[in-house]
């Protein structure tokens, strides 16, 4: 009888050993490239169990607590307000970030509005720094570009920074030169924020050429007009709905918020709330044909089924905050996916 109860104790150790390895209490980050490649299983509870089939797929993420944020705000003079808000809500961002766990670096390409002088038409360089740092900006995250972003063109310039095109711009929150400027980490997940009032239209700012080869599978997300901005004469008053941050938003799993929102200080906090959770969830590459038949490995373990969640919306697979998440960690779905 006492070497039964030996046996039945030993049995229950290794049962909780087992869920500690597999897993929860805490919270963190992930994030880099995905992959989508068949896999099948052989249903014994390792690491290659899933499913199997003509349209089987894995699709996979290392875990990172590095955020790249590029973000492009437009310099019209319609926007005087919008600049206001994010200098005002920076650091506040920065430390969010942080306190989730997070190391982010912020790259921002926020120029000037050359004014003309109405007597001769001459263009007068605009005057004052480019951008109005908060005093307690953490000046070691944030990077300044000081190119001036049109009404119409925040995309190209984005990608441009992203081509390593902008590297001599680079500034200081001070104003001084970066040298060497603050480099876009490989395996940082990246995040780009476009803050305008207009659409993207011209050449090379439209939706389908943001990032063509998908090189650096960016989440893009807008403070945009949408159209049910909550616009107001002499308040706030769209140029255009955004419909092409709309787009890409929509194909990269971002976040849409209203330009005409009243608190920008809830913009921010949503905002980093998204990028938080985006930090630790994988976009699949296709629609399952059944989300509740996704197989979630973590580490090398399969999830139980209250250990993520899924967004139909954005094909979204989420950590619950009970995961432990380490640097270097794999995060793995493997399913069926619609033809």
């Amino acid at each position: 009888m006492k070497m039964q109860s030996v046996w039945i104790t030993l049995v229950l150790i290794i049962g909780l050993v087992a869920c500690n390895k597999s897993g929860f209490k805490g919270a963190s980050a992930t994030e880099t490239v995905a992959s989508s490649t068949p896999e099948t299983g052989n249903g014994n509870g390792n690491v290659d169990v899933g499913v199997s089939g003509p349209n089987a797929l894995t699709d996979s993420i290392i875990i990172s607590k590095n955020v790249d944020l590029v973000i492009a705000l437009d310099a019209s003079g319609s926007m005087d307000e919008e600049r206001a808000a994010v200098s005002t809500n920076l650091n506040k961002m920065i430390l969010a970030l942080q306190q989730g766990s997070l190391d982010p670096k912020i790259h921002l390409i926020a120029g000037r509005e050359e004014e003309d002088d109405d007597d001769d038409e001459v263009v007068v360089p605009p005057t004052g720094p480019a951008f109005p740092f908060p005093p307690e900006v953490d000046a070691t995250k944030v990077a300044l570009i000081p190119q001036e972003i049109g009404s119409h063109d925040a995309l190209r310039h984005v990608n441009q920074l992203l081509s390593g095109a902008y590297a001599a711009r680079y500034q200081t929150v001070q104003g001084t030169p970066m040298n060497p400027p603050m480099a876009l980490r490989p395996e940082a997940k990246l995040e780009v924020l476009v803050i305008t009032d207009d659409n993207g239209t011209t050449v090379g700012s439209t939706a389908k050429d943001f990032d063509p080869t998908n090189k650096w599978k960016a989440t893009v997300s807008g403070v945009i007009g949408t159209p049910t901005s909550a616009q107001a004469v002499g308040v706030c008053e769209i140029a255009a709905v955004g419909q092409e941050y709309i787009t890409l938003a929509t194909q990269t799993g971002g976040t849409i918020l209203d330009i005409c929102s009243p608190d920008w200080t809830v913009i921010i906090d949503r905002f980093t709330k998204d990028v938080l959770k985006r930090s630790q969830s994988i976009q699949l590459s296709k629609e399952p044909i059944d989300a509740e038949k996704l197989v979630v490995t973590f580490g090398g373990n399969v999830l139980p089924r209250e250990a993520w969640t899924y967004d139909a919306t954005n094909r979204l697979v989420t950590l619950a905050a009970t995961v432990v998440v380490a640097p270097g960690m794999e995060l793995k779905v493997n399913y069926d996916a619609k033809p």
